[in-house]
């Protein structure tokens, strides 16, 4: 019952963290997922899912984006390197903090955070492609 209320309380923050509006469908797919978890595990199976949809995403877009950017300027295209290099330094040292806590539900804890801002991140690099008129999805 208490992991039950756990995960209502994990899928209802994740929820209301995420500000993407076409997200409803993996927001449903994550939900139904987390409500169905009956362990940690089970619930971070749950997560590493969505983060693998969107690692995809993000890699591809990367590489668009780079592309798109060298064209324009060697310059520009290696501050947007540099972006990235930081935004994976920063994630990877926010969930450490996370990790530094004791007890399973922060590995849980760890994994949405991440996965927030991977969404937040796939969301800039759509915008970013966007402007240069690259229709994505």
């Amino acid at each position: 019952m208490i992991k039950k209320q756990i995960a209502s309380i994990l899928t209802l923050s994740f929820l209301l963290c995420l500000n993407t509006v076409n997200a409803q469908e993996e927001n449903d797919r994550l939900s139904d997922c987390l409500s169905t978890a009956g362990n940690t595990q089970s619930m971070r199976e749950c997560i590493f899912e969505e983060v693998s949809v969107y690692d995809k995403k993000l890699n591809k877009y990367y590489k668009l984006i780079l592309q798109e950017a060298k064209k324009e300027n060697p310059e520009m295209a290696n501050t947007f390197k540099q972006s990235q290099i930081a935004w994976l330094k920063f994630t990877e040292h926010n969930k450490n903090f996370y990790l530094s806590n004791s007890g399973t539900i922060y590995l849980v804890e760890a994994d949405l955070n991440y996965l927030g801002y991977l969404q937040t991140r796939v969301k800039e690099f759509e915008a970013i492609l966007n402007m240069y008129g690259i229709k994505v999805e």
